[in-house]
């Protein structure tokens, strides 16, 4: 990759057969979060579960995860 991954989101049906979009939300890494090595060559996304993701849980069920990578690196 080489890049920092950013606006990681999943996007799933709920059980009302809506369809929701979310951003990857949580305080700690076993929860719904996106963990990258400061190599920025892998990314491991934590927690995609019904909890976290509220996606529908009987039957078959699909979620998509959506990202991007910036142009140019930042620094803060």
């Amino acid at each position: 990759m080489g890049k920092w991954v950013v606006d990681l989101m999943t996007h799933a049906q709920i059980s009302t057969g809506d369809f929701m979009s979310r951003e990857l939300t949580g305080v700690s890494t076993s929860q719904n979060v996106a963990v990258q090595n400061t190599g920025k060559s892998t990314i491991n996304i934590k927690g995609l579960n019904t909890t976290f993701t509220n996606i529908y849980g009987t039957g078959t069920a699909f979620m998509y995860i959506t990202f991007r990578f910036p142009t140019n690196d930042f620094y803060i």
